[in-house]
């Protein structure tokens, strides 16, 4: 068990519960004095406080390193309370909430990996040994320099444009992707160089289709800058990923550094280095092409739109000086790119009875598509390809874009995305909602036997070989359901009539014959079945001639 956890950043975190009043834990704290540390109180945690009246507090050394403590002060009326720390949300601190409280005893303490339990004064001349060795190791590390932080200060600045970059951004490593191998090294050996820095993660379909542009002719322009992409992902992603789109390029992967110089809401974000050492522009990828890479590379002055910081916090175009938090009612439609911002989607916090959801230069046709998927879900419904219809229309007109902010106060959230939808229809000239119709299917049903549907747990896992066998664990019955209805099974719909809603495990061999697949998945306790079944389904279509007209 390890005594504290080192978050890879300098950072220490321990849990400690201490069963006194605040008074009793400043004056204990304020015991250790001759270590130079300060006690500051700490906001809650975003997931809220691990138990009611707790508070948090944070000790930081005098120093460029600082150690937190986590104290949890607890009402003794709930000592008799036990959480389980395998069960519990990671925090955006790296540590796992979760206390044991023993009923007998007044002082707990949890690091990641198990639990110790002490008395209250051997766990205080604990911690004071603890902290002064902290405190000695780190005096000793004085003469080498913090490296990825400003001088003076235990955080990174964040950049903008027109910033000058630190010589802190020159002399950290980063870790490289580079022909199938890792190398550590620092930026260093591009100064003098133009450089571009181009965020992206896997998941992130815009960068990928710009990395693979970029891919084309980046070696080309090596000679006069450098194009460096960054990511946050792991060795094990970018290798798949780079293997998938043959991407040549190096990348920075792993970053806890380039991200906290360069905070972004979303991405792509690209961040264009002149060979002075200043940020020259922060943009979305439309200008990575290779004209503009080329003249950047050159010195040339580029006329490009600056990416605009989104405040998720306040709605979009507010007035300044309207206070954000008294907004409950709020509408924006724009048609059209807005220039300079990014394509993003969020759902802000908002008091109970007021909803709120903000989509950026999304297409129509993808609003529509996810409001639908909301519409489903608060039917308790999954939805599948075959319940979103399109009836004949442009695919220009699907293929506008719209940026939407709502908040509006509505009795639940269906009504809430119906109201989406009606603004939508408003503004494309469309009719889209939700609809019903009759249809020729099948309908999985459960058999009555000693077969008992569900899962053994563990992993998840999704193995589909078309040409052989279909695998699947732990995974929710509507994905199974999903893959039963494909045309290399039954090729058609079905309607789910079984009432279970847990998760399943499932091993097929791939048929297309209905009597075989029966045979199979009565092995689990299922059947299916012919039938003519009315289901609800999210229709887009042109709006009815006006009689009048």
């Amino acid at each position: 068990m390890k005594d504290f956890y080192e978050d890879g950043r300098g950072q220490f975190f321990l849990k400690l519960l201490f069963s006194k009043d605040k008074g009793a834990l400043y004056r204990s704290v304020g015991a250790a004095r001759p270590f130079p540390f300060v006690l500051e109180q700490k906001e809650p945690n975003t997931h809220g406080p691990i138990l009611p009246g707790s508070d948090y507090f944070k000790i930081r050394l005098h120093n460029k390193k600082f150690l937190l403590l986590s104290w949890q002060l607890l009402k003794m009326s709930h000592a008799n309370r036990v959480y389980d720390p395998r069960k519990e949300k990671q925090n955006n601190r790296g540590c796992i909430d979760g206390i044991h409280i023993p009923k007998d005893l007044n002082f707990t303490f949890w690091a990641l990996g198990g639990f110790r339990t002490y008395s209250l004064q051997a766990m205080m001349y604990s911690i004071l040994l603890f902290v002064s060795f902290l405190f000695h190791s780190v005096a000793l590390a004085q003469s080498r320099q913090d490296i990825g932080t400003v001088a003076g200060a235990n955080r990174i600045v964040p950049l903008r444009a027109g910033d000058k970059l630190p010589e802190e951004f020159w002399k950290q490593e980063y870790l490289f992707y580079r022909n199938g191998d890792t190398v550590r090294q620092t930026l260093d050996v591009y100064r003098g160089k133009a450089i571009i820095l181009d965020f992206w993660a896997q998941w992130c379909t815009p960068c990928l289709v710009s990395l693979g542009k970029v891919n084309t002719f980046a070696h080309q322009l090596s000679g006069n800058g450098v194009f460096i992409p960054v990511t946050s992902d792991k060795l094990t992603s970018v290798q798949s990923v780079w293997k998938k789109q043959g991407f040549t390029l190096p990348s920075v992967i792993g970053d806890t550094i380039l991200g906290q110089f360069f905070p972004r809401a979303s991405i792509p974000h690209v961040v264009w280095i002149d060979a002075e050492g200043t940020v020259a522009h922060i943009t979305n990828q439309q200008p990575l092409d290779e004209s503009n890479m080329s003249d950047f590379f050159k010195g040339a002055e580029l006329e490009v739109a600056q990416k605009t910081a989104v405040d998720k916090n306040r709605p979009l175009l507010l007035d300044t000086r309207v206070d954000p938090s008294s907004v409950e009612n709020y509408q924006l439609v724009l048609k059209g790119k807005q220039e300079g911002m990014p394509m993003l989607k969020f759902t802000r916090s908002t008091p109970q009875g007021v909803f709120s959801k903000t989509y950026i230069n999304r297409p129509l046709l993808l609003l529509y598509k996810g409001l639908a998927y909301d519409l489903f879900y608060g039917l308790g419904q999954t939805m599948f390809e075959k319940d979103f219809q399109i009836a004949d229309i442009d695919p220009a007109i699907l293929n506008e874009i719209y940026t939407l902010d709502i908040i509006s106060p509505s009795n639940t959230e269906a009504t809430f995305y119906s109201h989406l939808v009606d603004l939508l229809n408003t503004a494309s000239g469309l009719e889209a909602g939700m609809d019903s119709e009759q249809r020729q299917c099948l309908v999985l049903k459960k058999l009555n036997g000693d077969v008992v549907l569900g899962t053994a747990g563990g992993e998840r896992l999704r193995q589909v070989d078309w040409n052989g066998h279909i695998d699947l664990r732990n995974l929710p019955l509507p994905s199974f359901q999903g893959i039963l209805m494909d045309d290399r099974l039954t090729g058609k719909y079905i309607v789910n009539e079984t009432g279970y809603k847990g998760n399943i495990d499932a091993q097929l061999t791939v048929t297309s014959d209905l009597a075989e697949l029966n045979r199979q998945l009565a092995k689990m306790g299922l059947q299916l079945e012919e039938a003519i079944r009315d289901v609800t389904i999210f229709t887009i279509k042109k709006p009815k001639p006006n009689e009048h007209e």
